[in-house]
């Protein structure tokens, strides 16, 4: 049996790595790829998130080398080079999953058929595992490092979770 190959964008690895739940995307997927240009991002982002490439959990990820071509060029007109990127990824080698929590890149995604999830849909999965004994807790830790769950999306996670 083969291994789902699961492509990364950012975000989901920049929440889980700041609420200190990195680790789940090795337990969950095994490996995940990771385009250059999101690591150009992660590298940016040091001064908020410290020395990712040693936190616990960075062993899973794996990068992918820099991508270039019509595809890709195509996507950042509309997009950020990590999200274009990630979204170019996944299309060329058939991901079976995409993490992407941005709007406009789900939204290229659907149009490309990428099936896709996001960081709270990581925990949730890590919940439905056991990897998690509970979501709620580290969706208010993601809260509380900025990033915004409406109250509805709030509600649809929990209510999966079954802690509604």
């Amino acid at each position: 049996m083969t291994t789902p190959l699961v492509v990364t964008n950012n975000t989901p690895v920049s929440h889980l790595l700041r609420i200190g739940q990195l680790p789940l995307l090795g337990l969950l997927f095994g490996r995940v790829l990771v385009p250059a240009q999101v690591v150009d991002e992660l590298d940016r982002g040091q001064h908020v998130l410290g020395a990712w490439r040693e936190a616990p959990g960075a062993d899973a990820l794996v990068v992918a080398a820099p991508l270039d071509g019509p595809f890709l060029r195509q996507l950042l007109v509309q997009l950020d080079p990590g999200e274009a990127a990630a979204i170019a990824l996944a299309v060329e080698r058939s991901a079976s999953l995409l993490l992407i929590d941005e709007v406009d890149g789900r939204k290229v995604g659907r149009r490309h058929g990428l099936r896709m999830t996001g960081t709270l849909g990581v925990l949730l999965e890590g919940k439905r595992q056991g990897h998690l004994g509970e979501v709620r807790s580290w969706m208010d830790a993601l809260s509380r490092q900025g990033f915004h769950i409406g109250a509805a999306l709030k509600q649809h996670v929990l209510a999966a979770a079954g802690e509604a």
